[in-house]
């Protein structure tokens, strides 16, 4: 995850294995009142135990280097989502590592990803999903 000027570290939120900031929401264009979001970036619930991970169709195949545009008509052929959010599996280690980075957000709060506009919500089972706004 990239972490840009005008994120702040959030240490509510942080802990050992990880920093939380809170990412800047937008003022203008499109993207107003969102925050933006990639495919690849961490994030984690204000004031929940627990990591997620943005992931989408065109992130994916640009990472096994496959047409983007033929996996995104596949996905949608297949009626699958395009863009969504995975729950992490948390792991237990006795050594050192480096401390992630993680942006906090909440329920029901907007993002913007890949040119559109979700609002964050809760789904079974501890998972987050993604509504269009």
């Amino acid at each position: 995850m990239t972490t840009f000027k005008r994120d702040t570290l959030n240490e509510a939120n942080s802990c050992a294995a990880y920093d939380a900031f809170d990412r800047a929401v937008n003022t203008w264009g499109d993207n107003k009142d969102c925050i933006n979001l990639t495919a690849g970036d961490q994030i984690v619930v204000d004031g929940q135990l627990g990591t997620y991970t943005v992931g989408s169709v065109i992130a994916c195949a640009l990472e096994d280097n496959k047409d983007p545009i033929a996996a995104f008509e596949r996905a949608v052929g297949f009626g699958h989502q395009t863009i969504w959010i995975n729950q992490n599996c948390t792991v237990l280690t006795a050594h050192d590592r480096a401390k992630e980075k993680m942006i906090v957000v909440t329920i029901g709060m907007l993002v913007f990803i890949e040119g559109k506009r979700f609002k964050i919500t809760r789904e079974a089972n501890n998972n987050l999903g993604l509504e269009a706004a």
